[in-house]
């Protein structure tokens, strides 16, 4: 109890408060949280959220995970043909890079550029782009806000924010909803201090619980207040640059068994080929990792148990008209050795042939 006490404090002298805001602006900011290191994912955003109907978006601010001057040219180059508001870099301050510097969870890292964000928010609403997942119809950004908007929701999102035994044990907070792509009433979450939104664990009278970022205030919000969207269609790779930091923290042979160095890789050969370097294996090596042991990057046990699920999101993104042609063609190059290791077939050609056997 003594430490938590401790943490509570640093938190809250850091993190206590919020700069005051004026009259907030009708419709939302787009809040575009981006690995400076991996520049492919802040074009990949422009070029997903562009094809957006953007209706109602008041401004865009990109938010890197980690200070870096030279980000700057990217950002300027993505914000000249930017087709709706104005776009613009919000670097992490001196205090946030401070606590920055000893910071390693991935969770903690996003809950950062959340709030480094928030405080330059000018609008009434905020929209949470996670850089993985990819929008499958023009209308999701205006209809979600329109939504959360018109429903008087402090919050809409499309996910639940636990799964498997966890709801099983806190059937009293069913209505907690995930981050990515979460629409944010900025009233509400600025309603008690930056600190409080922070991932941490809390002792309630069925346990001790890990709550993600946000999670712990929706936890405390009136069920009717939180809403989850069900007819979203959206691919969510889920934690691919967290498993990039994972990677860049290890040490010897990296499993790879939910692929998410593979996807990296592959985007930056679709989207940035000229680019780089970019500080992980090339493709080569990667698919090294499919026969020889003992290589930087591998696959464990349960990759062939999980390729199945990334490969057919993959393909709902490849056949969803959200890439130029050119860029499928170099994703399927990129996936055949992968796809012959792991026996992988398109759910079309699995039911012609068990039609036709």
């Amino acid at each position: 109890m003594k430490l938590h006490r401790l943490q509570h404090a640093f938190w809250s002298a850091l993190y206590g408060r919020w700069p005051e805001m004026g009259e907030a602006i009708p419709g939302y900011t787009l809040l575009l949280s981006v690995p400076p290191d991996l520049p492919v994912f802040l074009r990949l955003a422009v070029d997903i959220c562009r094809r957006q109907d953007l209706t109602h978006l008041v401004e865009t601010l990109v938010v890197p995970d980690t200070y870096d001057a030279a980000f700057a040219r990217e950002v300027a180059a993505a914000a000249s043909d930017w087709p709706a508001g104005r776009m613009r870099l919000v670097q992490p301050g001196p205090i946030d890079r401070l606590t920055r510097s000893g910071m390693t969870k991935a969770s903690l890292i996003h809950w950062l550029q959340l709030v480094v964000g928030a405080r330059e928010i000018r609008s009434s609403h905020a929209v949470v782009h996670d850089v993985d997942l990819f929008m499958l119809e023009p209308g999701f950004l205006r209809t979600s806000f329109e939504a959360c908007r018109d429903g008087g929701f402090f919050c809409l999102g499309n996910d639940e924010a636990w799964k498997g035994a966890v709801w099983t044990q806190l059937p009293r907070f069913a209505h907690v909803v995930a981050l990515w792509e979460m629409v944010i009433d900025m009233q509400w979450l600025r309603a008690g201090p930056p600190a409080a939104l922070r991932p941490q664990y809390a002792r309630l009278p069925e346990g001790l619980f890990w709550f993600e970022t946000s999670m712990l205030v929706q936890a405390g919000t009136a069920p009717e207040r939180i809403a989850r969207r069900r007819a979203a269609r959206a691919v969510h790779f889920g934690w691919v640059i967290g498993g990039y930091r994972a990677f860049q923290q290890s040490r010897g042979c990296f499993g790879d068994d939910h692929f998410r160095l593979l996807l990296i890789r592959l985007l930056i050969a679709a989207f940035d080929p000229e680019g780089g370097p970019y500080p992980l294996p090339g493709l080569a090596e990667l698919e090294r990792g499919l026969t020889e042991p003992g290589v930087r990057v591998g696959y464990g046990d349960t990759a062939r148990c999980n390729y199945p699920a990334f490969r057919d999101a993959l393909e709902q993104v490849l056949c969803g008209d959200v890439f130029p042609a050119r860029s499928v063609d170099v994703l399927r190059s990129g996936l055949a050795a992968f796809d012959a290791a792991f026996a992988w077939q398109p759910a079309l050609v699995e039911t012609l042939a068990a039609m036709s056997a």
